[in-house]
């Protein structure tokens, strides 16, 4: 006789209960002909509509601690742009106070255009607005239009010549506010807790304003200050998409395998965008490594930095069931997907998960994700009871004996088959 436990598909991982605290096991499979195979959420390859994996670095922060500080009345200044290089700060900004009590800047030489208006400006020179913390509200490039946020008055004076404008990289409080809004959807599916920086810390996030959205040298942890620059502060898309990095996210599509899953065509990029975000890194880790998430928060859409004229698309969609879904979809929804989720759940577990890969190079196997156990045998004693185990690769493991130990198994890949001979 056989037994064969097969878990239904569906959006929630499942579990197999081997043994409840205080109770006989439930599963005896020192017979010789019992067979548990174990299934979960990822394994609907038949349709390519369930979301799919995500591609991450192995540098973490430890212990999940993940300190951030804004970057508040600074005055760095970001000068006019002209075309590629940034040349000097203004020096012949003259500004008059409007009818609604907001303040307008001129100048013949002209403005940063659009990324400006996500950003603080300031000016010094006038006789009684020097140094205010302003927010870009409208303007061209002859002119721009702002607010001051904080609620103090401007006082009229005339145009003054020899006014210096620049925009500052401080980080206003609404956007703040955005940053840790987006900060709390990774907080809310992994053991991850973002917080202010406190005068102890030595390594954090630093929080940014600049003319585009990168996160300064490798992603993940570091020695010291790692700087995440922002200017698309109404994209809160684009805002998770930078955390995740922080944290130690890479792009989904310049996963070592993406050439089996898109064919990207670097030819047709605009020479602004840097190649460094769509060539193929080796670098990176991929779990899970079945599947290819289309629609990962890490995944740009498909025409993104896409020269103009062009048409594209610049990531194109091998397989027609998966295009049908994701081709126009990938890199515009605003939500985690479901490997999001749990790629970024096994960076940063519970203290009582542990991890079993039977095919694992890794040479340390103390039961974390990229050091997984080995051996059943050796993970179910290793294992706190209660805890969770998950066996990340399909693979048959031998397992004779009783199973009396509380805990639960999932095979967030499938394909886990556990027996008894």
């Amino acid at each position: 006789m056989k037994l064969r436990l097969a878990l239904p598909l569906s959006l929630v991982a499942t579990s197999l209960w081997l043994a409840t605290l205080g109770a006989a096991p439930v599963a005896d499979l020192t017979a010789g002909d019992a067979e548990a195979t174990l299934r979960d959420a990822g394994c609907d390859e038949l349709t390519n509509v369930a979301a799919r994996s995500g591609a991450f670095y192995t540098n973490f922060w430890p212990n999940g601690l993940v300190p951030y500080e804004f970057v508040t009345n600074s005055t760095d200044s970001i000068p006019a742009r002209n075309g590629n290089t940034w040349t000097a700060i203004l020096s012949d900004v003259t500004f008059s106070i409007e009818a609604d009590g907001s303040l307008q800047l001129s100048s013949p030489t002209g403005f940063p255009n659009t990324w400006a208006f996500f950003d603080i400006v300031r000016c010094e020179g006038s006789a009684n607005n020097d140094g205010l913390d302003m927010k870009l509200v409208g303007g061209n490039l002859s002119a721009l239009v702002v607010a001051i946020p904080n609620g103090q008055t401007l006082s009229a004076e005339g145009p003054t010549s020899n006014v210096k404008f620049f925009v500052t990289r401080s980080v206003s409080e609404e956007n703040q506010t955005r940053f840790e809004a987006a900060a709390a959807r990774w907080e809310a599916v992994a053991n991850i807790n973002l917080r202010p920086r406190q005068s102890g810390d030595s390594d954090y996030i630093r929080v940014s304003n600049f003319n585009r959205n990168f996160v300064d040298g490798n992603v993940g942890h570091g020695s010291g200050d790692r700087t995440l620059t922002m200017n698309a502060w109404n994209n809160p898309r684009t805002i998770t998409h930078e955390i995740g990095h922080s944290l130690g996210l890479k792009h989904e599509h310049q996963r070592p395998d993406r050439d089996d899953y898109l064919d990207v065509d670097l030819t047709i990029l605009s020479p602004n965008v840097s190649l460094g975000d769509y060539s193929i890194d080796n670098s990176i880790a991929v779990y899970p490594d079945r599947f290819y998430d289309y629609g990962s928060i890490m995944h740009y859409r498909q025409n993104a930095g896409i020269a103009s004229g062009q048409t594209g698309p610049v990531f194109d969609i091998i397989d027609s069931d998966a295009a049908a879904v994701w081709q126009t979809a990938m890199g515009t929804i605003d939500s985690l997907s479901y490997w999001d989720k749990t790629t970024m759940s096994f960076m940063y577990p519970q203290s009582n998960w542990r991890f079993l890969d039977g095919g694992t190079i890794a040479t340390w196997n103390d039961g974390m994700f990229l050091t997984p156990y080995k051996d059943f045998n050796f993970a179910v004693a290793a294992m706190p009871r209660g805890g969770r185990l998950h066996i990340t690769h399909p693979r048959t493991y031998l397992q004779p004996g009783l199973l009396d130990k509380a805990m639960t198994i999932k095979a967030p890949q499938g394909g886990v088959i556990i027996r008894g001979n």
